[in-house]
C-alpha cells in the first residue's frame, strides 16, 4: 500500500498511484511485445551499422491535469524534416542507447533534461523508406516541471506544444492520407 503524507493532497495521491498503475501496465505490455520492428511499407534491407539509427523520445506529461504527450514543431530554418510536427529526438552517437538518444536530444532541442523524464521503455523501432530506424522512448515528465518554462531551441525547433491523449483518441480527429 502507499504510504500517505499529510502534504499531499487527494488528487496528487490518486496522480501518484494512477502513474504507478500505468507504469506497471505500460511495461508488462512491451515484455509481451514480439521483437519484430513495425514493418514498413517500403521494401528495405536492413543497414548493419547504426549509422542511421535514431531515437524519439514520447514525452508524456500531465498539463493543465491532463494526461498529454509533447510535440514540436521543427524549424523551416532545417535542410530535412522541416515544418513537421514530430517528437524530440533524432541519430544516436557512437556507443550511445536508444534511451541515451532520445533524452540527449530533447535536452538540446527542448531543454527538458534527462533528471526531468522517468524513462519507461522502448516501443519497436520503424524503418523508414530512406532505410533509417526510429526507435520510440516513452517516458513520464516529472510533475515538478513548468510546461512553460519549455521552449524551442532556436534553428532546430519552432515551437513546442502539448496535446490532450483524450483528444488524440477522438475518432472524429482522424484524417487518412493516401500516396499516389
Amino acid at each position: 500500500m502507499y504510504k500517505i503524507s499529510k502534504r499531499l493532497s487527494s488528487t496528487t495521491i490518486y496522480r501518484i498511484v494512477l502513474d504507478e498503475q500505468l507504469r506497471e501496465r505500460f511495461c508488462e505490455r512491451l515484455k509481451q511485445q514480439s521483437i519484430n520492428p513495425i514493418r514498413s511499407s517500403y521494401p528495405i534491407k536492413r543497414l548493419s551499422s547504426k549509422k542511421r539509427d535514431s531515437a524519439v523520445l514520447i514525452p508524456l506529461a500531465y498539463i493543465d491535469k491532463s494526461p498529454s504527450i509533447i510535440f514540436t514543431h521543427r524549424s523551416l530554418l532545417l535542410a530535412g524534416h522541416r515544418g513537421e510536427i514530430s517528437f524530440p529526438g533524432g541519430r544516436l552517437e557512437q556507443d550511445e542507447t536508444y534511451e541515451q538518444a532520445a533524452l540527449r536530444e530533447s535536452a538540446e532541442e527542448i531543454g527538458l533534461y534527462s533528471y526531468e523524464v522517468e524513462v519507461w521503455g522502448c516501443l519497436k523501432h520503424i524503418t523508414t523508406r530512406f532505410m533509417n530506424t526510429i526507435t520510440p522512448v516513452v517516458g513520464l515528465v516529472h510533475d515538478s516541471i513548468d510546461f512553460s518554462k519549455i521552449e524551442a531551441k532556436y534553428g532546430e525547433v519552432q515551437t513546442v506544444f502539448a496535446a490532450p491523449i483524450d483528444e488524440l483518441c477522438m475518432k472524429h480527429r482522424y484524417t487518412h492520407f493516401r500516396r499516389g
